[in-house]
């Protein structure tokens, strides 16, 4: 997944407008930052003994918390 792909993702468990977001084109021979994010998920489940599972699964579960919280 791309940080564009990303950024949507998560502007949308938000239900933020994702016009704002733009696809950039980098050049990677100056850019040191990699084309593709990976999250390692070894730490949480040492930590918590819970696999971290899918984006798509987590976002929605996430934004609904952030949200109950944000209102209190």
């Amino acid at each position: 997944m791309s940080r564009y792909q990303y950024a949507c993702e998560i502007a949308k468990a938000f239900a933020l407008d994702t016009s704002y977001h733009r696809a950039v084109n980098l050049d990677f021979s100056n850019d040191i930052r990699p084309p593709v994010v990976r999250l390692n998920g070894a730490s949480t489940y040492q930590t918590l003994q819970v696999h971290p599972g899918k984006l798509k699964d987590n976002l929605p579960v996430c934004a609904s918390y952030a949200m109950e919280v944000t209102r209190h």
